[in-house]
Order: C-alpha cells, then sequence, then structure tokens
C-alpha cells in the first residue's frame, strides 16, 4: 500500500506542473493582445484572385467571371473605410436592393478585432452585407461574406494587395 502511495505522490508532483503550465499557456493564448492598435494598415486596393459564391437566383460568381475590388482609402488604427466593387460583365449581373447591374461600387466601414488579425466590414447600402476577414500576411486576407433576405449570397474569396 505504501508503494502505490509513493507512486502516486510522484505521478502527481511530476503532472501538476505540466497542467498549471497547460492553463496559463491557454490564458495567454485567448487573452486579446497587449497593443491593439498594432495592425496591418489595408491603405490601398485589394483584388480578389480566388472567389466561391452562391447567390439568390442559383448562379454564383467565381474570379473568371467577375472583377472584386476592396479599396481601403483611410484607416485609424483598427478602424477603416473604403468601397467595394464588382465588375461583371460576362456573369448574371449583381443587384443594388432594386434593380440589376454587372459594376457597382459601394462605401464600407471596418474594424479589426482585439487579435488584429479578424475584421468586420460593413456596407453603407440598401442591401446591407457583412464580411468577415482574416489577414493571412500583409499582402493577403481571406473573407467570409453574406447578405441575408430577398436577394441573398454567400462568397469566400481571397485577396492580395495590389
Amino acid at each position: 500500500m505504501n508503494t502505490v502511495v509513493k507512486t502516486l505522490s510522484k505521478v502527481l508532483l511530476l503532472t501538476l506542473p505540466l497542467l498549471f503550465l497547460s492553463v496559463v499557456v491557454r490564458a495567454e493564448s485567448t487573452k486579446p493582445t497587449e497593443h491593439p492598435g498594432q495592425v496591418v494598415s489595408l491603405i490601398g486596393e485589394w483584388h480578389a484572385i480566388k472567389i466561391e459564391n452562391l447567390r439568390w437566383n442559383d448562379t454564383g460568381w467565381s474570379e473568371d467571371s467577375v472583377e472584386l475590388r476592396i479599396k481601403i482609402i483611410e484607416q485609424h488604427g483598427a478602424v477603416f473605410r473604403g468601397t467595394v466593387s464588382y465588375d461583371a460583365p460576362d456573369a448574371s449581373p449583381g443587384h443594388d436592393g432594386e434593380k440589376l447591374g454587372t459594376k457597382r461600387t459601394v462605401d464600407i466601414l471596418g474594424v479589426f478585432d482585439w487579435d488584429g488579425q479578424h475584421f468586420t466590414i460593413v456596407s453603407k447600402a440598401k442591401d446591407a452585407f457583412t464580411l468577415q476577414g482574416t489577414m493571412l500576411n500583409p499582402h493577403s486576407f481571406e473573407i467570409i461574406g453574406y447578405e441575408a433576405g430577398l436577394h441573398s449570397w454567400v462568397t469566400r474569396d481571397l485577396y492580395i494587395r495590389k
């Protein structure tokens, strides 16, 4: 019996520090960044090089059928503003909430999450949409986007800085 207690005591003494260390590491990895103002500058023009999109009328866009651009014209720390544009001459048209069209530019506002890697963009339009972004490196990001309602669509896109 004494041997069992000694063995269990040794196992406990060896595993407790590891358990404590794993809790500390987990707490540190979920903590917001110490300097939330340190985010990548998005100022400039970004072009989608990979597009997977499904729209309300059962057709989608791809990088072969549409040109998607995000242009960031102003950024102050974690917040920014700019435009989202599309040009779809060979694809079925998009919409502005009321009518269809093959070209459009919409004003946007955006904000980075506390981690400095994720961001959210909202549109200033009748057909309000939301884009969720993740920085891959200072020159590329990926987007998951959606618009709900009558003219709903979903998309995932990969953008690079031009």
